[in-house]
């Protein structure tokens, strides 16, 4: 099983103000590789909402790359590989916004939603956060820390793909999209 995890925190409500990424590389069933850097996020302020939720003031960030020069460093991690996001329609649009604002293409990546399988797979959970679903699979959290949050999909993925034999994302998420649908599982 091979793919990429992905986790952004953004600076204010712009989806192309990444202030840290988080990413955690999978090949054959293994995490290989992590990948953490705080970001100068684009425009360059802070809305107190998200600094109370991920802890990340401007004074830290302030001689921090842009998205732009990071992505020499980032795209040789996830391209061609499935990309999976907890909450993934949020991280896509990070990503693909990021790029943009700085007049770079998104290569179109194989995105896929731990938080949509999750649900489908573990369909008894009060709710479907990414610190809810690593709680019951006893995955260790530091939520809303772009690398740990990274971790956390990563292991979910892995998790679930164990415990219904897939041998890969996008088998995972077939077998979730079944049991949406209330297909007999294997």
């Amino acid at each position: 099983m091979d793919f990429v995890a992905i986790d952004f925190e953004t600076a204010n409500f712009k989806r192309s103000s990444a202030c840290s990424v988080g990413i955690t590389v999978v090949k054959q069933g293994a995490i290989v590789s992590r990948y953490c850097k705080l970001i100068k996020p684009y425009p360059n302020y802070f809305e107190p909402i998200n600094i109370g939720v991920h802890q990340i003031r401007p004074e830290q960030v302030k001689n921090s790359p842009t998205f732009s020069d990071l992505w020499e460093e980032i795209h040789p991690l996830i391209a061609g590989m499935p990309l999976v996001a907890h909450n993934a329609p949020f991280d896509k649009s990070v990503l693909r916004q990021s790029l943009e604002v700085y007049d770079r293409v998104c290569p179109d990546f194989e995105f896929y939603c731990s938080h949509k399988i999750a649900k489908s797979l573990m369909p008894d959970l009060f709710n479907y956060r990414l610190s809810t679903v690593c709680e019951v699979l006893d995955i260790r959290l530091n939520h809303h820390e772009a690398q740990s949050d990274a971790d956390g999909c990563a292991n979910i993925i892995l998790t679930l793909a164990r415990q219904h034999g897939a041998r890969s994302v996008a088998e995972l998420n077939e077998i979730a999209a079944l049991r949406k649908k209330g297909a007999k599982l294997r």
